[in-house]
């Protein structure tokens, strides 16, 4: 049997056994922990794949649109793409852009809390703070989230794969970062250590060009040069898992879920997938970003609301909760504030011709 189909099922076996297991387990579903093991067909927004492009030409625009749009990444027409692996021989290829769910992501209130596996705590304790704490000022709220980022090549484990260079994911599914065994997650003044370049846009003129940012992100994707800015969410500085001004539980998710992709970006642990350039010889190759490029991502949510299948919608980062509230995704009380979204991430590649 093929490698990939032993990681398929390997996957599905241990969720069904996670599942199965979790009465049984008495404790380990923690008292603020929540979740629902998605279902692969239904729960997943795949109208987000689209648009489909392939030798500079779209072919394929479901989808395409103010509440499913697609960035400009300024990938010349020519059709043709030639990467150079080793022995250092150019192998040609075909120019193809589309939306890959590579990433899912979990942003919590319960520590160790894992809603992709249905509500079950992976630990009994957690380092980070949870709940909603009242701010000096009456007119905000501050609440505080941990973070997981999650390896989930979903076409590879499908084997709906697109042969070549940089072209899709390959492995299985892997937690790659839990932010409860990270320090730097939990506090804004010690994560400038690793962030220094924050004070720079600690001012009013940088907070300021957030605006704008959240202007682009309501009509299309955010503004890249504005990578301090987090769209309508404000600015993404600290690194760190505290929502400040939040106006409700939706809102507040998608903000830190923006500031935990810049969080991956500064350690390496998210790619430069889109657009073609030198840092990325053409097509060919995916190198280190330490910034984030917010028109590379939009998401769709996976829980607490199912917003897969027919009439879903995928969304930018940064974009208004007001637009969101519309498709329903506002979660009243007594929702324990626990998110599951799917993060796709626009790719652009060289499709090999190999030997």
């Amino acid at each position: 049997m093929k490698k990939r189909h032993m990681q398929a099922i390997s996957l599905i076996v241990i969720a069904a056994l996670l599942l199965s297991s979790t009465s049984a387990l008495g404790n380990a579903t923690g008292p603020g922990c929540d979740g629902h093991f998605p279902t692969f067909i239904t729960d997943i927004c795949w109208r987000c794949f689209f648009p489909f492009r392939i030798g500079g030409i779209t072919l394929a625009k479901f989808g395409e649109g103010k509440e499913n749009p697609n960035p400009d990444d300024k990938v010349s027409s020519f059709p043709l793409c030639f990467c150079c692996p080793p022995p250092f021989t150019f192998i040609p290829g075909i120019k193809v852009g589309f939306w890959e769910p590579s990433r899912l992501v979990e942003i919590v209130r319960a520590p160790f809390c894992s809603p992709f596996l249905g509500g079950i705590s992976l630990a009994g304790i957690g380092l980070g703070s949870l709940g909603t704490t009242e701010n000096t000022q009456p007119a905000l709220r501050e609440a505080f989230y941990e973070a997981h980022y999650i390896f989930f090549p979903l076409l590879f484990l499908l084997e709906f794969v697109i042969g070549g260079f940089g072209c899709f994911d390959i492995g299985g599914l892997d937690y790659l970062y839990f932010s409860e065994f990270d320090p730097f997650w939990h506090d804004d003044e010690l994560n400038f250590i690793i962030n220094p370049d924050a004070i720079l846009f600690a001012n009013p003129i940088a907070e300021a060009a957030c605006a704008a940012d959240c202007v682009a992100a309501t009509i299309g994707f955010p503004i890249n040069a504005l990578f301090w800015c987090a769209g309508c969410q404000g600015g993404i500085y600290p690194l760190t898992g505290s929502s400040r001004t939040i106006v409700n539980e939706t809102e507040a998710s998608l903000y830190v879920m923006t500031r935990l992709i810049g969080r991956m970006h500064r350690i390496a642990l998210a790619t430069l997938t889109s657009g073609e350039s030198a840092l990325r010889g053409g097509v060919c190759w995916d190198p280190p970003l330490p910034v984030i490029k917010k028109s590379q991502y939009k998401f769709n949510m996976m829980f607490p609301f199912r917003k897969g299948g027919i009439g879903c919608h995928c969304y930018p980062l940064g974009r208004s909760h007001i637009q969101l509230s519309i498709h329903g995704y506002l979660c009243p009380p007594p929702f324990k504030g626990n998110f599951l979204y799917m993060l796709w991430k626009n790719r652009d590649c060289c499709a090999g011709i190999c030997p």
